[in-house]
């Protein structure tokens, strides 16, 4: 049998400003044959869109593809939570 200590531990979801991170919204695309991708802002779909069709001007075969809007987000310990909040994401897991 496992024990496990549990406690209760405030936390806050926001939009991951960490430097480098994107702030708007991005859109993803990804070629369902080969796996290259490309991210561009979501505001620029029409670029996305030109790349997949480019994509499958130079690969003809290539003709899936999956889109999504990419938005970063991060958790952050607030109030009495124990957690430090500079410690990395893995700190806290045990094996």
């Amino acid at each position: 049998m496992t024990r496990a200590i549990l406690r209760h531990a405030a936390w806050h979801l926001g939009a991951d400003t960490t430097p480098g991170i994107p702030q708007d919204p991005q859109c993803a695309v990804q070629c369902g044959t080969c796996g290259e991708r490309i991210n561009v802002p979501a505001a620029s779909r029409e670029a996305a869109e030109d790349w997949a069709l480019e994509h499958t001007g130079k690969h003809p075969a290539h003709q899936t593809y999956r889109a999504a809007r990419v938005t970063y987000w991060r958790v952050s310990p607030t109030g009495a939570n124990p957690y430090p909040k500079d410690e990395g994401a893995d700190a806290h897991e045990t094996g």
